[in-house]
């Protein structure tokens, strides 16, 4: 039997190899997606069917990877150019651990996302230093490095010795003919099926209701790089034939009394309160949702919050806007929901909101903002700068001391330093951002209060709790605190990985009103979200103001539904059901969420489902419409 040409033996030894190494990764995800995330199981009879899709997308990536090396090799072999080989053992040993260091990335991600590494992860690298530093002070992330350096040794060996001293091989005829053999391989493995509509693609794992047996089948690689090249992939879903039907349409949803003007997206609030010109504090507190505050049967971590949930009005079903910190900053200042694979406070920094500081400033207020850490995060200070934030607190204010992280000074720190500045401003607006309920999850030590959790995620919330109650201890003492409305809520929620391919528990998050002298302790069962801030407060504080945003005052109307969304997935609740598409899978699913049933009722409840569809779909488009095609 002859033998291969050896420049084809040699990269189907090193393919052969990747192969084995990409399935090592996908053990990895498995056993620790099943440790790190709650809830969730790995059905015995679909491991297989899992790993054999995951074999595909692996042979799928593969060759994409080698069809240049594979030509290279060929002209070299035809006509002995002896460079192309040199370019081709460098081609491999770039992109073939550049490729494994993504699927080790990828793991920490998902854990942290419960989404495969895609575009957004860029996001990560615009912020620099900071983002090196939590990286490499978290376990959680740079552990995966330990499996990553074998690997990608074992790669590089691979490479290293398949493709040198190789023997000639002079039978042209047959290297032509093993070329066509190869590259016809390569062609059908990289569409990744034979069908002959459409290659490979996301939504081809997705073979059950399980959420990690369908991420388990895909490849990170794959699904960065489909993200990367369909980057406007999900501004389809904005494009609507008729802009002007659509904007009548979510006129209609929110009330609106007149919708002639597709340009003018306003309602004129007149109140009929009295008006209250009271000081405004909102606190964006990282990562609390209602899970640690016992919800979804977990424990509770947080009873100073709930002690505030039952002094204030507290909004019970209530929801993030987006997964990320700069989602819930951009949706809860301006009433504009997020929208897919956006980075709001970046994307739209030279747009003019007429958001909440904006008008409390008309209204003579003090606006400030306070952080732990570098305020440039996210774009965070320029995008407040720009939209009438007038003082930025943030790291560089503190003694270099107070610093325990790289988030910064602890959140009580931050809290006392804020007491100090609003003494000395009056009308104020402050919007403040906690950190330390977010890894690398380091507490201060000196603290009259000692958490009690099973690990430092526990007593990172515990801390962050006590520290809430700090502030307001602190501010009861102060001459303003009579004439304060505070208003506690989650910037994001943290996923459980239970049930749902987008968890509630990521989006569902408590919502605080506490101001004693004006607010009678209730609890609002009505579904709410982050865009409904900024016109809850302004009915309260009782000023005539336009509102040209996506929320309602919350205690004024109902809302039918809320909607929202996690980078490459919509999501939309009703008082029964909740609905939600994932972009990538081009897949959509509608469950009753009040006992996590785990039911697809999509078919059954179509009319339901394409309600809130529409409800959702119409809100982003013409959110969309606004925001690009008007000048703020």
């Amino acid at each position: 039997m002859r033998k291969l040409p050896p420049f084809i033996a040699a990269l189907s030894k090193i393919f052969l190899i990747h192969l084995l190494l990409f399935f090592i990764i996908r053990i990895a995800f498995v056993l620790s997606a099943i440790v790190f995330i709650q809830g969730n199981e790995f059905p015995k009879g679909l491991i297989l069917q899992a790993f054999l899709m995951g074999f595909r997308f692996d042979v799928t990536v593969l060759c994409y990877v080698f069809m240049l090396p594979f030509l290279l090799l060929f002209i070299k072999e035809l006509f002995q150019i002896t460079f192309l080989e040199k370019i081709s053992t460098l081609y491999l040993q770039l992109i073939l651990p550049v490729a494994l260091f993504i699927s080790c990335a990828d793991i920490p991600y998902y854990i942290q996302f419960q989404k495969h590494i895609n575009r957004e992860a860029f996001a990560w690298l615009n912020q620099g230093t900071l983002s090196i530093k939590l990286v490499l002070s978290d376990f959680s992330y740079w552990g995966y490095l330990f499996l990553f350096l074998p690997i990608v040794y074992a790669s590089i060996k691979s490479i290293n010795g398949s493709l040198k001293n190789r023997t000639p091989y002079s039978e042209k005829k047959y290297t032509i003919t093993f070329f066509m053999i190869g590259a016809l391989f390569l062609f059908v493995g990289a569409r990744g099926r034979i069908a002959g509509k459409t290659p490979i693609h996301n939504g081809l794992a997705y073979i059950s209701d399980n959420t990690l047996v369908n991420q388990t089948g895909l490849n990170a690689n794959f699904t960065f790089m489909t993200s990367v090249l369909n980057e406007d992939e999900s501004q389809k879903l904005f494009l609507t034939e008729n802009n002007l039907q659509t904007i009548n349409q979510a006129k209609k949803y929110l009330k609106f009394t007149d919708t002639s003007n597709v340009d003018l997206f306003v309602r004129h609030i007149q109140q009929s309160n009295n008006l209250k010109k009271l000081n405004v504090v909102v606190v964006l507190m990282e990562g609390m949702c209602a899970s640690k505050m016992g919800g979804y049967n977990q424990k509770s971590l947080t009873p100073n919050l709930i002690e505030f949930s039952k002094q204030g009005l507290y909004f019970s079903d209530f929801y993030s806007a987006g997964i990320h910190t700069y989602n819930g900053i951009f949706s809860t200042v301006t009433g504009f929901p997020a929208l897919l694979h956006q980075h709001s406070l970046e994307k739209y920094v030279d747009k003019k909101f007429n958001c909440l500081p904006s008008t409390l400033k008309k209204e003579g207020y003090q606006t400030m903002f306070f952080t732990t850490h570098d305020e440039q995060f996210d774009n965070i200070a320029g995008f407040l700068k720009y939209n009438d934030v007038t003082e930025i607190f943030s790291e560089k204010d503190f003694p270099s001391n107070q610093s325990i992280s790289t988030l910064g000074v602890p959140d009580h720190i931050m809290f006392d330093f804020a007491i100090e500045k609003l003494n000395k401003q009056q009308p104020f607006f402050a919007l403040m951002l906690t950190s330390s309920d977010h890894g690398p999850w380091e507490i201060p030590t000196n603290i009259p209060f000692k958490p009690n959790g099973i690990d430092e995620k526990e007593r990172a919330s515990q801390y962050a709790d006590w520290s809430i109650n700090h502030f307001i201890e602190n501010a009861k003492k102060q001459k303003w605190f009579d004439n304060t409305l505070f208003v506690f809520l989650g910037d994001h929620g943290v996923s459980l990985g239970h049930t749902y391919q987008m968890p509630l528990s990521f989006h569902h998050v408590p919502c605080i009103f506490y101001c004693p002298k004006y607010i009678t302790p209730q609890i609002n069962n009505l579904l709410g979200g982050q865009i409904d801030v900024f016109p809850t407060i302004m009915g309260l504080l009782g000023y005539e103001y336009d509102n040209d945003s996506f929320g309602i005052d919350l205690l004024k109307e109902k809302r039918p539904c809320i909607y929202f969304s996690a980078d490459n997935k919509i999501g939309c609740i009703g008082p029964t059901y909740y609905y939600f598409y994932l972009l990538d899978a081009k897949q959509e699913f509608l469950y009753k969420y009040e006992n996590l049933s785990d039911k697809n009722e999509l078919k059954e409840k179509k009319l339901t489902a394409d309600s809130l569809k529409n409800y959702a779909f119409t809100m982003l488009q013409t959110a969309h419409y606004l925001i690009t095609k008007k000048k703020y």
